[in-house]
């Protein structure tokens, strides 16, 4: 079968689906309808610029945009989740997936399908149901230890394993400070300021580190990794905390 007219017509007419395809040098050939819709750039603002243009300093920092072009020519597909950099100027949380193609003249393009995560429809879905997801992770799951902040650091959330491993006998009421917490390693200011930057970065954690204190001049070595979740609006972020005692 050929799809190319399927193409066409996807490319032409969807309303959802940025479409941005470029050259295996990541350098913009053109963009559909929608993505103008959603970013602000038309064909006329990108032809011939990398794409690189699209994406935040930290993550240009972090040579996001070259991994990427490695990936998709070398695999042929590369996702990402990350903001994407309007007209405007405004990061906006996007997600993504990249297709390396070759056309009927043996070209090699890639053509990349973005989904505004902003656009107030799929953020809330987006939203409700990782919540979702979130809580029956936290309630269902008996061997590691989760918690859940909301924007002020104050608990949203907390399981029995990590009652147990911060020898917690009383669960903490929602909306409780996390320094109330009945542990001094959440009252560290180290502690604390690694999660205020994740909160107020959006940069998670990831095997972060430390030392809990065990009393008696005894330690455990702790990991921490973190999810950050937005919601609709700024006030309904949260960050996922789970722990893991082995290296």
């Amino acid at each position: 079968m050929n799809t190319a007219s399927f193409f066409e017509s996807f490319y032409k007419h969807s309303q959802s689906n940025s479409i941005l395809i470029m050259d295996t040098n990541g350098l913009v050939i053109q963009v559909n309808g929608a993505f103008t819709n959603n970013y602000g750039y038309d064909t006329d603002d990108l032809k011939g610029q990398s794409f690189e243009i699209l994406f935040t300093r930290l993550d240009k920092e972090k040579k996001l945009p070259e991994k990427e072009l490695k990936k998709v020519t070398s695999t042929g597909q590369a996702n990402d989740d990350n903001y994407v950099v309007d007209k405007g100027g405004i990061s906006k949380r996007s997600s993504g997936e990249s297709i390396l193609v070759t056309t009927p003249e043996g070209q090699r393009l890639i053509v990349k399908y973005i989904v505004n995560l902003h656009a107030k429809k799929y953020l809330r879905l987006f939203f409700t149901e990782v919540d979702k997801l979130l809580q029956t992770t936290i309630s269902n799951s008996s061997d590691v230890p989760m918690m859940v902040l909301d924007r002020s650091m104050k608990i949203s959330e907390v399981n029995a394993p990590f009652m147990e491993l911060f020898g917690i006998s009383e669960k903490p009421r929602k909306g409780t400070s996390l320094a109330n917490l009945q542990h001094p390693f959440w009252r560290r200011e180290d502690v604390r300021q690694e999660i205020r930057g994740t909160i107020v970065n959006n940069t998670p954690l990831r095997r972060k580190r430390f030392h809990l204190e065990l009393g008696k001049k005894k330690t455990r070595k702790i990991i921490i990794d973190s999810k950050i979740i937005e919601g609709p609006t700024g006030g309904d972020k949260k960050v996922f905390l789970m722990i893991d005692e082995n290296e």
